[in-house]
């Protein structure tokens, strides 16, 4: 290896970062833009980092399968840090399976550990379990497995399961000790402290009492006695469960009942903190009416509702008990808090995956801390999107057991009219240009017979392939994609021989095509739809759906964008690929039609030109230029 990339990786090794980037800071192969990601990543410039990453692994690209996978693992790493959690599992799922076949298994566990932090980010526990069980540590680094013991202790604080949460923090120090890097050292340090903290709070006929964690695993294995946990929405007594999560309304009624018990609680009392009314009429006491008696179908094999005197009391089945389990801190938007106490910055749409809940929830409740002086703008995330950073308070604890600051996707899009920067042809001879995509260095577009290869800078075609092309063509990092009557063309570009062809229903009609994170992204042009399909049976994965005519689709940054064409009129969409949301337009001038659509990764569309002939190029413009 060059002697100045052995120090450099070694530096980082150490955790000296600046000395790290001193070594590559002028060096633009691939293994110096790779460690330069790295470098920055730590230093906090994840945007730049993920960048500097891409370039890297298209510099690998098929000549250096190795490099390249773990260029991607790093990228995916970095997005899962930063909580851009859109295509992070799937990018991983193919990380791991590169890395195994290539003969690297420390960085595929590496891969795995991540999937399952992914899934705990999403509250998805089982799952989580499963991924870490399904994990083979016993040939990890130090550093590794300290990775693996503090997931593992996560999953254990959120069960919870306080002896095994402290079998996996003693594991996790003696790992952090072999290692020997201080960052490690530091996040175990934080692990017991979060560990040490109050978990919950216990209220019990009017009496409060803070729980730690295994008082709080003692109160939920208990058998007796009716237990409201107001942190996961749900009564149970024994093995008996009620979930109420989607029914906000019958549940704070259980939970004032509950904190009333052994008294009863007033109307007034329930419409006052249930429906916030402080001049009741009778159309209130009605509802109330209601909404108590579907709490008694719900809760009957549990408890009993009865009216007493001027409300209502709640009587458990068998003389039990009744206790509230609370969270440490109360706030109206607590689950929200807990989810984002974490010190990283989480996008709307990320939250709204991981709670289960609407974006434009997630947005309200962030709106909301905003108002309340919890919360501010910071500018961090890309394009039109705004982040939003808590406001500290140092007299005042948070409500969960870590230190908080947080971001949210603003709900502004940003319309921006652009112009074409270069226009090169016509080529085609029969007019016409179907598909567009780049390999790093040469754009490939296809043309009636034919694809042919264009030098973006000298402006020149290089090389033409006899391939039937009629639609969308994308490029993997070895092969060529065509699609052709309704056929999918896997092609190879150095010989140009056709290496499978896969036919399917949906493949009719096309429009355009792209490939990430593993997949092949087909635009649908009639059915304004943009469906992702797995390369080798044709299977849909999950689809897009637009209001306009889809004529392109490509991949930048790692975010979803397509072409579309409505009365004469185009424009360029970056769009949500979970809800199909359009977040940034570039409106193209009048007259411009697209017919198929690549991004190069340094900020610019190639966008073929239709019936032209031409291929044009786009700049998309800097963030402070758009509006």
């Amino acid at each position: 290896m060059d002697p100045a990339l052995l120090a450099a990786a070694h530096a980082l090794d150490a955790g000296d970062v600046l000395g790290a980037l001193k070594r590559v800071a002028l060096r633009s192969d691939a293994p110096g833009l790779a460690l330069r990601g790295v470098a920055l990543a730590r230093l906090g410039k994840r945007e730049r980092a993920r960048e500097l990453l891409q370039r890297a692994a298209k510099e690998f690209g098929a000549a250096a399968p190795l490099g390249r996978a773990r260029c991607l693992l790093a990228d995916a790493e970095i997005a899962l840090a930063a909580r851009d959690l859109r295509g992070v599992d799937s990018a991983l799922d193919r990380a791991s399976r590169d890395l195994r076949a290539l003969g690297d298994p420390i960085n595929a566990l590496h891969a795995d550990c991540l999937a399952a932090r992914s899934l705990l980010l999403r509250g998805l526990l089982s799952e989580a379990e499963r991924a870490l069980r399904a994990l083979d540590t016993r040939r990890a680094p130090a550093a590794l497995s300290a990775e693996i013991q503090l997931a593992w202790l996560e999953l254990h604080l959120r069960t919870p399961r306080a002896a095994a949460a402290r079998a996996a923090l003693a594991a996790a120090e003696r790992a952090a000790l072999r290692a020997c890097i201080p960052a490690i050292s530091q996040e175990v340090r934080m692990a017991r402290a979060v560990l040490d903290a109050p978990a919950a709070r216990l209220l019990q006929a009017g009496r409060e009492q803070w729980l730690g964690l295994a008082q709080l695993e003692g109160e939920l294995q208990r058998g007796r006695g009716l237990l409201i946990d107001v942190r996961a929405s749900t009564v149970s007594a024994g093995r008996v469960r009620v979930h109420l999560p989607g029914r906000a309304v019958l549940f704070g009624l259980a939970r004032v009942l509950a904190e009333a018990w052994p008294a009863e609680a007033t109307r007034r009392e329930l419409l006052l903190r249930v429906f916030q009314v402080t001049r009741e009429n009778d159309s209130h006491r009605a509802r109330l009416r209601v909404e108590i008696a579907r709490l008694r179908r719900v809760l009957r094999p549990l408890a009993q509702i009865v009216a007493a005197g001027d409300g209502f009391r709640l009587e458990p089945r068998g003389a039990a008990e009744v206790r509230v389990l609370l969270p440490v801190h109360e706030s109206d938007h607590a689950r929200l808090l807990s989810l984002l106490a974490d010190g990283e910055a989480w996008s709307s749409s990320a939250l709204a995956s991981a709670l289960g809940v609407n974006q434009r929830t997630v947005q309200r409740g962030l709106l909301a801390l905003q108002a309340a002086g919890h919360a501010r703008a910071t500018g961090r995330a890309r394009a039109s999107v705004g982040s939003w950073r808590r406001r500290t308070n140092s007299r005042r604890r948070c409500c969960s057991r870590a230190p908080c600051t947080w971001s949210k996707l603003t709900a502004q899009m940003s319309r921006t009219p652009v112009e074409i920067e270069r226009e090169y042809g016509p080529f085609a001879e029969d007019g016409r240009v179907h598909g567009v995509t780049f390999d790093g260095h040469d754009v490939w577009f296809a043309s009636g017979e034919q694809l042919h290869a264009l030098d973006p800078e000298r402006g020149e075609l290089t090389r033409s392939l006899s391939v039937p092309c009629d639609a969308g063509t994308a490029f993997d990092g070895k092969y060529l994609y065509q699609l052709a009557e309704g056929r999918l063309l896997k092609i190879d570009p150095q010989t140009g021989q056709t290496e499978s062809t896969l036919t399917a229903p949906h493949l009719q009609g096309a429009s355009g095509m792209a490939w990430a994170e593993g997949s092949l992204w087909v635009g649908r042009f009639e059915d304004r739809k943009i469906l992702e399909l797995d390369p080798q049976s044709g299977k849909v994965l999950s689809e897009v759906v637009s209001d306009r005519f889809v004529t392109g689709v490509t991949f930048s940054e790692g975010e979803l964008w397509h072409a579309t064409q409505e009365n004469q009129h185009s424009e360029l969409r970056r769009v949500d690929r979970k809800t199909g949301e359009v977040l940034e337009q570039l409106e193209l001038p009048a007259g411009v039609v697209v017919s198929g659509l690549e991004a190069d990764g340094q900020g610019r569309f190639f966008c073929g030109g239709g019936k032209s002939g031409k291929l044009r190029v786009v700049k998309r413009p800097k963030v402070g230029t758009r509006k």
